[in-house]
């Protein structure tokens, strides 16, 4: 073992042989690893260690893990393993060949129909999840995961998917994390009635996606603070910001998107979409506005109906002409699939 704990490429840790490190972060350090027996990489969080020393929250991390690997979903980083290794707590998950949502662009602003896309595959991520009763409690854009395009796939962008559920919830009473600042990157993100202690549903995670589609369109944090003090001021206090007023160009739908996605008072925001009842029952087919967004941040205005719809102004309209009666039958009329 290498400094400060990290793992060394080649040692053997709770049976998988580590490749690289992929990420170190305040909960722990996620590295590439080998499968003992398969054919298969996998990605391997260890947490912090002191975080292994509060039986209530091993308790709870065990729980929570239990709980999202329960979750299958095209848009969910699936667990695999859970367990105890060294007085650590570790957790085996799918490894995902790419980047994240936190890093992509290098960071800076996104072009608006690629931020809407991640946003809507993540928001499918969440409508499932709560369908579930899961809540995820930590997403930002460090959590969302880019699948790199796969040249085998012709136009095929790459997976979204949304990694770590309930790892936040499980530690949240961890005192060492507040202590030592270990969850500023999360707070960034987090909804007000977190700060206030009070029972979180569907709706804090709403927040959170607010918050996220405003990094990714401006590359700015909703509310600047490197400390539990500002950002408890900004996500309390201090008004909703505009991404427009931010970067210029940007159309002026995504501040109303915004306003109501990142209300303070929950009894104002999106509640989180439900899936059609059409789309399990197979009776009818899901709507245009259904495939663009299961959750209500895509909802309204009509800008953001469509990915591209939010990038690029739709042209207007000139006066449509009426005709009594077609001189000769169209061919193609009825065709459009």
């Amino acid at each position: 073992m290498g400094e400060h704990g990290i793992l060394r490429p080649g040692e053997v840790f709770a049976g998988y042989t580590i490749e690289r490190v992929l990420g170190v972060g305040g909960m722990g350090t996620v590295y590439a690893a080998a499968h003992p027996r398969l054919p298969r990489r996998i990605a391997l969080k260890v947490l912090h260690p002191v975080l292994a020393e509060d039986d209530d929250a091993r308790a709870r991390f065990e729980r929570e893990a239990d709980h999202a690997a329960r979750l299958e979903h095209p848009n969910i980083v699936a667990v695999y393993d859970r367990g105890r290794q060294d007085d650590r707590l570790w957790i085996a998950m799918q490894y995902v060949e790419g980047t994240d949502a936190a890093t992509t662009g290098d960071g800076g602003p996104l072009d608006p129909a690629r931020a809407v896309r991640i946003v809507t595959e993540t928001a499918r991520a969440l409508d499932y999840a709560h369908e579930a009763g899961v809540l995820h409690r930590d997403v930002k854009p460090a959590n969302i995961l880019l699948e790199h395009p796969r040249p085998s796939h012709r136009g095929d962008p790459g997976r979204v998917l949304l990694a770590d559920f309930g790892i936040a919830k499980a530690l949240e009473q961890t005192q060492h994390l507040t202590k030592t600042g270990m969850l500023v990157a999360s707070l960034q993100y987090a909804a007000p009635e977190q700060f206030a202690n009070l029972p979180l549903d569907a709706r804090a995670d709403v927040y959170s996606l607010g918050c996220t589609l405003f990094r990714l369109l401006t590359g700015q944090q909703p509310y600047p603070g490197s400390t539990l003090a500002q950002l408890m001021a900004g996500h309390l206090n201090s008004p909703i910001p505009r991404p427009s007023a931010v970067r210029a160009g940007l159309p002026a739908g995504f501040d109303a998107v915004i306003a109501r996605a990142m209300a303070k008072d929950r009894e104002h925001r999106y509640p989180t979409s439900r899936r059609p009842r059409s789309t399990h029952s197979g009776r009818s087919r899901p709507t245009s506005r259904h495939r663009c967004a299961r959750n209500r941040l895509c909802h309204r205005p009509p800008s953001l109906t469509s990915p591209c719809a939010g990038a690029h102004p739709r042209r207007p309209r000139g006066p449509r002409r009426r005709h009594r009666r077609p001189r000769r039958p169209s061919g193609g009329a009825g065709c459009r699939s």
